[in-house]
């Protein structure tokens, strides 16, 4: 099920939600970019739980992302720093937030633990 833009920021606080170590705090703002259009999202990250809002307040981190690449991240279709890395997207002021909220993104489609894989590599032998 494909997870949209809005859906995933409005409830990354509701119930189920994904945390984060406890020491991360921040506010991460996401200007979105579709066309000439511009929306703005800020994630507000304290004591291991996230809340996002649309606004375009100051933050501690500013990530400018076009539309269909930030949803391709929200539903696991794709990872944020090899976006950042190809420069898909491009990052302001603190980029030590980044890691902490890739822990709230769902896991990549398609991606095993490392374990499973190891006991695949195993029993084949």
């Amino acid at each position: 099920m494909s997870v949209s833009v809005r859906t995933f920021f409005t409830e990354l606080d509701g119930p189920g939600a994904r945390q984060f170590p406890p020491m991360v705090s921040g506010t991460l703002r996401f200007d979105i970019h579709d066309g000439d259009q511009v929306e703005h999202w800020l994630v507000t990250m304290a004591g291991g739980h996230a809340r996002g809002e649309q606004s375009d307040a100051d933050a501690d981190c500013v990530i400018v992302i076009d539309r269909v690449l930030i949803e391709r991240i929200v539903n696991g279709e794709e990872r944020m720093f090899p976006a950042f890395f190809r420069f898909a997207a491009t990052i302001e002021k603190d980029f030590a937030l980044i890691p902490a909220f890739e822990w709230l993104l769902p896991d990549t489609v398609g991606a095993r633990h490392p374990r499973q894989l190891a006991s695949g590599w195993k029993a084949a032998r």
